[in-house]
């Protein structure tokens, strides 16, 4: 090691896999996961100059806010992937 950190992700899924994961957050965590890591996701707290493509957009544990007033989350991948919940 030359002292850089490495970090890689990703999400290898079907469409079904994709639907099944946003109705798990829909369903505030189904049990898997813990429905106030889901709420704390909702309340991201970032300024509206964040991101210039969402002014009013705020970012936690992966998933972007569009609008601060919806409880609508998204993803948003690397090549154009897109899950909006």
């Amino acid at each position: 090691s030359a002292g850089y950190a490495v970090a890689d992700g990703g999400f290898n899924a079907t469409l079904r896999d994709y639907g099944r994961f946003g109705q798990l957050i829909l369903d505030n965590g189904g049990g898997v996961v813990a429905a106030d890591w889901i709420e704390a996701t909702r309340n991201g707290r970032h300024g509206p100059d964040f991101n210039p493509s969402l002014p009013e957009g705020s970012y936690r544990n992966q998933f972007w806010i569009e609008d601060p007033r919806s409880r609508a989350l998204m993803c948003r991948g690397v090549f154009g992937q897109l899950i909006h919940i």
